[in-house]
């Protein structure tokens, strides 16, 4: 569970440079001596993700690992991990479904982010207050710097900066002093002056009188989209289809005469055959592979007649590669002619002997061709020796050449290429979350064979992506077709193809709707914390309050109160529902928690808009999250005094063993020094009587005539209670208290 995983010390900031990460497994079952696995994979806010894979050595009952992090690779922001124990399934288990756990931990620091407009963000009006949040509402930066312009190198005419005291408040407001321009881009930053470095965090948005939504519509707005297959050059402002390695292995033996030796002729890429021996088995040839200079696919036996001997098949199917006989003239000019005039400048050339390359009886033609190509090594090889030879064709610098030092030799070439992709995506973040959704808008320019279109996701509150509908023209009114109580937010995927390796050009897409509300917490409009400090049985109180700091109001918002020891375990967990918020209005809420149970050092946490157990997702969809929470650290003393009790028979101290009345009055005062441990529960004390020559024990009750209870009153903590016992027989007893 959540209290496997904890943090030493347990509120984290970038200022430590390092914190301890505690892992604690428990084998519930019987102890095994061998390796098992442990992951544990950290992702933020906005994606990031950091694994540490660990091999551990057994287990035996209760075994806690411990790592340093080191924060240098940790943003500031809210994280979740996830530990996975044994995911390679390396040990028996009679059930894995306890094996995985998540944990949310928030790493603090002076950094201060852009929340208004959010990213992308299309405005209706020429005129724009921007804010900014600090990452932890309780350690605001001192001062910050914020800039504007409508290029991303800021740079331009238009470029407008000021620095802002922040003066202890978590969240900034600043309002440049410009008209916008219709249908243009603004990016804008904010960095803290705090550090010895400047660091952005930047954002964008662009003004469409009167419209609201999202676009990416300037080139440098595409950089941050998650691509598959596919590169974006902001220099360039182009996508193209990413390169991916390819390993070309052959391997040939000489002067081969049994079939173990005819199957050691053989070529792969990335350790898939291709082809093996040849046809006829025992037939003397030259094996050439032609791969495609974008692609790296092979030219196919069957793609044209140029004199090779395994055209268009052999043995019953089409080959990867061109066969040409060794010891035949015909053919050898044939393979010359292929290699000058055929091949294509800038493709790749294999070639590796089979049987024998009978090297010194080539026709001059090929000779000559092989001279052009900056090949050599041929001119020395003897006939009967394994040869191997490679050249980007038009590159006499690439050629590399393998020949045998015997007859019987088995030699090796291996050679990573890259090719390029001929399809991928390319998809954005969330989009929203929204009220409703309206036009979709998005513009391409194709170019020959290009192939393009839209997939649209939808985004539930949990954050899980379903594909609702291909997209194929440039215009879509979305307002009936997305239900955004099932689908908050949305991401576009656009999928390009060609042949020709060229992507189309994506120059904008945009979607307008209705944004839903945005909070923030503000300990600057209204907090107090009654004391980070209590004594055991006093009260935490606590005040807070959140802004609503978008354009729409928000629905009755649910508060969550945690609670966590320094074992991460959850000690206190509180839902309550606050009111509405309006558009930029406030809510405050107190809160009290009473500290009896608690003793130690905890972690108060109060998050705004958090997950709703009841159905998983955030309560209400928002566009940022990290900024609803509040973390508190706060230590309870323990009650380390007991009681005292004063016992008086018939108004006197007794000894052990002293003589009392049949019918005694029994005087019993409890007094506590703790004043939050008022004596007020009759459930405080219990009275009995024990006796020693039976050894029957006799309660007695608050109900009865016998016991009366005089609470604590006023500030002295005492309380009195009469006890008026009746003893029918004589004898020794003992009176319990």
């Amino acid at each position: 569970d959540e209290s496997s995983v904890f943090f030493t010390p347990s509120v984290i900031t970038t200022d430590m440079g390092t914190v301890e990460f505690n892992v604690a497994v428990v084998n519930k079952g019987r102890a095994f001596s061998t390796e098992y696995t442990l992951q544990a994979t950290f992702e933020s806010a906005n994606g990031f993700q950091y694994v540490i894979d660990t091999v551990v050595s057994g287990s035996y009952c209760r075994d806690t690992m411990t790592y340093i992090l080191n924060l240098v690779d940790f943003e500031p922001g809210e994280y979740t991990v996830t530990l996975e124990v044994d995911y390679r399934n390396e040990i028996d288990e009679l059930s894995e479904d306890n094996n995985t756990v998540h944990v949310k931990f928030f790493v603090s620091s002076r950094d201060v982010l852009p929340i208004y407009p959010e990213n992308y963000a299309i405005i209706p009006t020429d005129t724009v207050t921007l804010r900014m949040s600090s990452v932890d509402a309780f350690n605001p930066p001192a001062e910050i710097i914020v800039d504007i312009d409508t290029c991303s190198t800021y740079n331009s005419s238009m470029l407008q900066t000021a620095r802002i005291k922040v003066e202890g408040k978590s969240l900034v407001s600043w309002k440049p002093e410009i008209n916008l321009i219709d249908s243009t881009t603004y990016f804008w930053r904010v960095a803290t002056t705090d550090a010895d470095t400047t660091k952005w965090n930047e954002s964008s948005f662009t003004y469409e009188k009167g419209k609201r939504g999202w676009g990416q519509i300037h080139r440098h707005q595409f950089v941050e989209n998650t691509l598959t297959h596919m590169e974006y050059n902001d220099t360039a402002k182009k996508y193209s289809f990413s390169s991916v390695p390819h390993e070309i292995t052959l391997e040939t033996r000489g002067n081969c005469s049994t079939k173990i030796e005819y199957y050691e002729c053989k070529y792969s890429i990335d350790a898939t055959m291709k082809e093996n021996t040849g046809f006829p088995e025992n037939a003397p040839a030259l094996h050439v592979i032609v791969l495609d200079s974008i692609t790296l696919e092979p030219w196919l036996s069957s793609r044209n007649n140029y004199g090779q001997r395994n055209y268009p098949s052999a043995n019953g199917r089409v080959r990867f590669h061109l066969a040409f006989p060794a010891n035949n003239v015909t053919a050898q000019k044939n393979l010359a002619k292929l290699l000058l005039d055929t091949v294509p400048v800038g493709n790749y050339i294999f070639c590796y002997s089979y049987v024998n390359p009978y090297c010194q009886s080539w026709d001059q033609s090929l000779k000559d061709a092989m001279d052009s190509l900056g090949f050599s090594a041929y001119k020395t090889a003897p006939d009967n020796y394994p040869y191997i030879f490679y050249t980007q064709k038009g590159y006499p610098s690439s050629c590399e050449e393998v020949v045998g030092t015997s007859e019987k030799d088995l030699i090796r070439f291996r050679k990573i290429l890259t090719a390029n992709h001929n399809e991928g995506h390319i998809r954005t973040a969330n989009i929203g979350p929204a009220k409703s959704f309206g036009l979709l808008q998005w513009n391409k320019t194709l170019h020959d064979e290009d192939n393009s279109y839209l997939t649209i996701f939808g985004v539930t509150n949990s954050d899980d992506a379903y594909a609702l509908r291909n997209e194929f023209l440039s215009r879509r009114d979305l307002d009936t077709l997305i239900n955004t109580d099932n689908f908050p937010s949305l991401q576009l995927d656009c999928y390009m193809s060609d042949p020709a390796r060229t992507p189309a050009d994506l120059n904008y897409w945009k979607l307008y709707y209705t944004p839903a509300m945005e909070l923030a917490v503000t300990p600057e409009h209204e907090y107090a914390f009654y004391d980070d400090t209590l004594q055991q049985g006093d009260v935490l109180r606590i005040t807070v309050s959140a802004q609503n700091v978008s354009s729409s109001a928000s629905d009755s918002v649910l508060v969550m109160y945690e609670i966590r020891n320094s074992r991460n375990e959850l000690v206190y967990s509180n839902y309550k529902r606050v009111s509405e918020v309006l558009a930029y209005g406030y809510v405050v809420d107190n809160h009290e928690i009473q500290t009896n149970l608690l003793e130690g050092l905890y972690t108060l946490k109060i998050e705004f808009n958090p997950v709703n157990p009841e159905s998983g997702g955030y309560d209400q969809p928002e566009f940022s999250h990290f900024i609803n929470t509040y973390y508190k650290p706060s230590f309870v003393k323990r009650d380390e005094t007991a009681p005292v009790i004063d016992v008086v028979v018939d108004g006197r101290h007794l000894m052990n063993g002293d003589l009392i009345s049949a019918q005694p009055t029994i005087a019993i005062t409890v007094f506590d020094e703790n004043q939050f441990f008022m004596l007020t529960d009759t459930s405080l004390v219990t009275v009995s009587i024990k006796n020693m020559e039976t050894g029957t024990v006799t309660p007695y009750y608050f109900a009865s005539e016998m016991l009366k209870v005089f609470p604590a009153e006023g500030d002295e903590n005492i309380c009195r209670v009469l006890f008026s016992p009746e003893f029918l027989a004589k004898g020794v007893y003992e009176l319990h208290i």
